[in-house]
């Protein structure tokens, strides 16, 4: 078994816990749809799941279809998101679903028909700044900078 350094990308466990933050609260539930190719190592979703006490991984073709369409949103932005500002009485939403994936890969996972039960919102005003270069716009951002 390889020694891990901060976390176990397996288990989601941080490998010195005395040495780890605590848990972090997110306002909403975050829950993370990992396609089936993206590898734990690599994966920004497991880093958010390991230093977020209400996030929840999913690996894709699993999805979270027991969410109430009311209070949940699917990060993700394509042609039919909305930017947050347009959604009205934003605080009612308790539940939101990001996809980890490449941005080819991502497609799949955002067509998913339980997935089209959630309104889509995009993050218009943010840029990413993350390592891994892309050819999106810089407004598409990484799941854990989202």
């Amino acid at each position: 078994r390889r020694r891990r350094k901060y976390y176990c990308y397996d288990c989601l466990e941080a490998t010195n816990p005395e040495c780890h933050p605590a848990g972090l609260e997110l306002p909403v539930d975050l829950h993370i749809v990992k396609h089936a190719n993206e590898r734990n190592g690599k994966s920004t979703a497991v880093a958010a799941a390991v230093l977020c006490t209400n996030a929840k991984v999913y690996n894709y073709p699993t999805v979270p279809s027991h969410l109430p369409p009311e209070e949940t949103l699917v990060l993700y932005p394509d042609e039919t998101a909305v930017t947050l500002d347009a959604i009205p009485d934003l605080g009612r939403y308790r539940h939101v679903v990001a996809v980890e994936a490449t941005w080819q890969q991502s497609r799949a996972i955002a067509r998913e028909p339980l997935l089209q039960r959630f309104t889509k919102v995009r993050l218009d005003d943010h840029r990413s700044i993350f390592w891994r270069y892309q050819s999106k716009s810089d407004a598409y951002l990484a799941t854990i900078e989202a």
